[in-house]
Order: structure tokens, then sequence, then C-alpha cells
């Protein structure tokens, strides 16, 4: 993709921004319109997931008299989604930015990741 079919796009996008329920990001932009789902979603979905385990083992789970498991409280999800936000580190964030060449410069200077991040 360059960056004439880029500008493309997001004309199209901003045009037709109140006549789509949703925006549509097509398969091959998430590199670059995503950076959270280039390297953030898996380690917070892990994350998640250790967090829903720990509940489980605690004894978080309740029965009902017919055999179901009770629904989760609210609050507690709220406390899953925080601790495991929690545990992704600033330069994490930073990093997927990055990776997509997106930044807070307008020339692009900070785009670039250096060896030392890795």
């Amino acid at each position: 993709m360059d960056s004439k079919l880029m500008k493309k796009y997001i004309d199209y996008i901003n045009n037709n921004q109140g006549k789509m329920g949703i925006t549509v990001i097509l398969g091959d932009l998430t590199s670059i319109c995503q950076p959270l789902d280039v390297t953030i979603s898996k380690p917070f979905k892990d994350n998640l997931r250790k967090e829903w385990h720990i509940w489980m083992a605690g004894g978080g789970v309740r029965m009902t008299a017919s055999g179901n498991f009770h629904r989760v409280r609210l609050s507690d999800v709220c406390e899953w989604v925080k601790h495991s936000w929690d545990r992704i580190p600033d330069e994490m964030v930073i990093k997927s930015f990055k990776t997509c060449r997106i930044s807070t410069s307008l020339d692009g200077s900070d785009d670039e990741i250096t060896d030392n991040e890795d």
C-alpha cells in the first residue's frame, strides 16, 4: 500500500463517517492503523485470562441451585481489566505506536525503533 492509496482510504472514511455505523479497517491496514492490536492485545488478553483463572481457583465461582455458574460480578471484571492493563508496560504501548509509525512528531523523527528499545 502506498501513501496515495492510504490518503484515498482515509478521505473515503472521513467522507462517509456519518453514513457508516462503524468504521471498517481493512485487514491489510491493521499494522498501520491499529497499534494496540499489533503489540498489546495478546498480552492484555493473556493477563485477563490469568485473572480469571486466579478468581476461579480462589473459589470465586458459585453455582446456582440448578447447577449453572452464577454470573461474575461487574466489579470483579473491572478489577481484572485494571490489573491486566496495569501489567502492560508503558514501553510496550510506546513501541506499538512506533511499530505502526504513529508518533507525535509531524516529521516522523521519532517513529523509528532503535536497537535499545527492542
